[in-house]
């Protein structure tokens, strides 16, 4: 849905590529925001995301430096990890994975929502790049106990070496670098992404 008022420009065809999409074209809203007296933006991004980072933290780390230099109010949303996503990753009874014994931080979609939600309704605040954190980091096999847990049936994680697990969705038909660049960053996992807390997901600035 586009705002009102704010014509949407057309497009030429072109093919998507992670490092190559300019960052002009991917928010309108955006880069036009003082001219339409935007009061403030609130922006889903991924924690790490910078120009060429892997996967889309390429295109949000553009998207996030315009608008840190466009002058209009905002908060960056950046989740440590999304937990939906490990579901493309469950294949019967087993979850697999390149994430060894590290551990990460994940974060639902719905607990994202109502922090954008909260810092959309509430009186505009200060600038800042929020972290968003899940209450624990578990490990990929403390991941899949929680799945047996709930699924009522055992699930096994299965780690796999990168080039193992990029075959699969590769097999699937994901195209490079995103068959290979999950695995690589599941295997790269540092301390940064096992930051959380106790209790509900919170945001904080960094």
């Amino acid at each position: 849905m586009r705002p009102r008022g704010l014509p949407a420009p057309p497009l030429p065809a072109v093919t998507f590529h992670p490092r190559r999409l300019p960052a002009p074209r991917l928010g309108p809203v955006g880069f036009r925001a003082p001219e339409i007296c935007v009061s403030q933006i609130v922006a889903l991004s991924v924690l790490g995301a910078a120009p060429g980072a892997p996967l889309t933290g390429h295109l949000h780390g553009l998207v996030d430096g315009h608008l840190r230099a466009s002058g209009v109010p905002y908060a960056i949303l950046q989740p440590t990890g999304f937990m939906q996503n490990l579901l493309r990753d469950l294949r019967g009874d087993r979850f697999h994975g390149s994430w060894g014994e590290s551990r990460a931080n994940h974060i639902g979609a719905a607990d994202i929502a109502a922090v954008a939600a909260a810092l959309l309704t509430a009186p505009v605040g200060p600038s800042a790049d929020r972290v968003l954190t899940g209450p624990g980091s578990p490990t990929a096999r403390e991941i899949a106990a929680a799945m047996s847990a709930v699924a009522g049936r055992p699930i096994t994680y299965v780690d796999l070496p990168v080039p193992e697990m990029a075959a699969r969705p590769a097999g699937e038909g994901v195209p490079e670098p995103w068959a290979t660049e999950p695995a690589a960053t599941q295997a790269s996992i540092g301390p940064g992404w096992a930051r959380g807390g106790r209790g509900s997901p919170r945001p904080y600035g960094t």
